[in-house]
């Protein structure tokens, strides 16, 4: 299970286009993403790109832009101040 941090800077866009287990995304204060888990990333110039191979949690910063394609699992999501989208849940979302 990896950890990593991601610099993102204020009010990044996240994309999480598949997760096939749980996912858990929650507000933090610090102007970086972090994630643990077995996952791939991607920075793009829209934003950083994610896919997760079974459990993801993140920590995203204030006022980042979420978008969720697709969670095999639950979808649990706290503290996020900012805009969220969110596709396929396929258990249940909190």
């Amino acid at each position: 299970m990896g950890k990593e941090r991601i610099e993102t800077g204020k009010a990044p866009q996240i994309f999480v286009g598949a997760c096939d287990g749980d996912l858990v995304i929650r507000g933090g204060s610090e102007p970086a993403l972090l994630v643990r888990g077995e996952y791939m990333a991607e920075e793009k110039a829209g934003g950083v790109h994610l896919s997760g191979r079974g459990d993801l949690r993140l920590i995203v910063p204030s006022g980042t832009v979420v978008n969720v394609e697709e969670v095999s699992g639950k979808l649990i999501v706290r503290g996020v101040a900012g805009a969220f989208e969110i596709g396929r849940v396929y258990g249940d979302a909190v």
